[in-house]
C-alpha cells in the first residue's frame, strides 16, 4: 500500500521536477512510465524468484532497491539519472513488494483467499489516497529532495512488516494431496504419488507460456494491456495541467 502509494502519487512532484530540472513534460513523464512499467511487467520474473527464494527475502531485496532509489533520486541534478534511480530502481523495487504480497496471500490463505486477496488489491487505492495529499504537503514545506527522503523513510515500514513473512509456510495443491491422500488409503502406488506431489512442488518453471494457450486468458492480458496505456495518465499529468490552466486564466 504505502510503496504503490508513492509510486502513484508522483504526478504531485511533476510541475516541481519538470521546473527544478529543467526539462520537458514528456521526458519527465517518462520517467514514472519506465517505474510504473516495470511494477508489471517485470512480475513474471520477480514471481519466479519468490518461489525459488521466498517470498520475504524477495520483498525485502525489493525495499531495499526502492529505498536506495529514493534516496538517490533525492540528489539527482538532471533528468537522464533519474531514469535509473527512479525508473528502474523505485519500478523493480515496486515490483518485488507487489508480486511478493499476492505470492503471499495464496500461501497463507486457503478459505479466505478471495477476500484477502482483494484487501491485497485494496491496498495501492488506499496509498494513493494517503500519499497524494501527504506529497503535496511536504513538497510545500520541505522541498522535493527532502519528500523524497521521507517518501525512502516511510519504506522502512514495509521491511519490518515483510520480516514477518514465514519462509516456510507453502501453498497447498488441494486436488493433488486428495489424490495422494486416496491412494494412501487403497495402499496403491504410494510412494509414486508422493514423489510427484514433491516434484510439482519443488519444480518451478522460469519461463511457463502455455497460459497463453488459454484463449480467456489471452483475452483478459490484452484488455488489462489496454487499459494500462490510459490508466495512470490522469495520475502523473493532472496536476502539471491544472498548474497550466491556472496560469492562463
Amino acid at each position: 500500500m504505502m510503496f504503490l502509494g508513492i509510486l502513484r502519487s508522483f504526478g504531485v512532484l511533476f510541475p516541481t521536477l519538470m521546473k527544478e530540472l529543467q526539462t520537458t513534460r514528456e521526458r519527465t513523464a517518462w520517467v514514472s512510465s519506465l517505474a510504473l512499467s516495470l511494477t508489471m511487467f517485470a512480475a513474471p520474473v520477480m514471481g519466479h524468484l519468490s518461489e525459488k527464494f521466498g517470498c520475504r527475502l524477495v520483498t525485502l531485496v525489493g525495499m531495499l532497491s526502492g529505498i536506495v532509489g529514493l534516496v538517490a533520486t533525492s540528489f539527482v541534478n538532471n533528468i537522464e539519472v533519474m531514469f535509473f534511480t527512479y525508473g528502474i530502481l523505485v519500478g523493480l523495487g515496486a515490483c518485488c513488494g507487489r508480486t511478493s504480497c499476492f505470492l503471499v496471500v495464496a500461501k497463507y490463505f486457503n478459505k479466505k483467499r478471495s477476500f484477502a486477496t482483494g484487501s491485497v488489491t485494496m491496498g495501492p487505492s488506499l496509498g494513493v489516497f494517503m500519499w497524494g495529499p501527504v506529497a503535496q504537503v511536504l513538497l510545500d514545506s520541505v522541498g522535493w529532495r527532502n519528500t523524497f527522503r521521507i517518501m525512502a523513510l516511510g519504506c522502512c515500514l514495509v521491511i519490518l512488516l515483510s520480516i514477518t513473512f514465514n519462509p516456510n509456510v507453502e501453498e497447498k495443491d488441494k486436488i493433488l494431496e486428495e489424490d495422494v491422500n486416496d491412494r494412501e488409503n487403497t495402499e496403491q502406488n504410494t510412494e509414486n504419488d508422493k514423489a510427484k506431489l514433491q516434484v510439482r512442488k519443488e519444480k518451478v518453471a522460469a519461463l511457463d507460456l502455455s497460459v497463453f494457450r488459454i484463449p480467456q486468458y489471452c483475452i483478459l492480458v490484452v484488455s488489462f494491456t489496454l487499459m494500462f496505456m490510459c490508466r495512470f495518465i490522469p495520475n502523473i499529468h493532472l496536476v502539471s495541467i491544472k498548474q497550466s490552466i491556472k496560469k492562463k486564466i
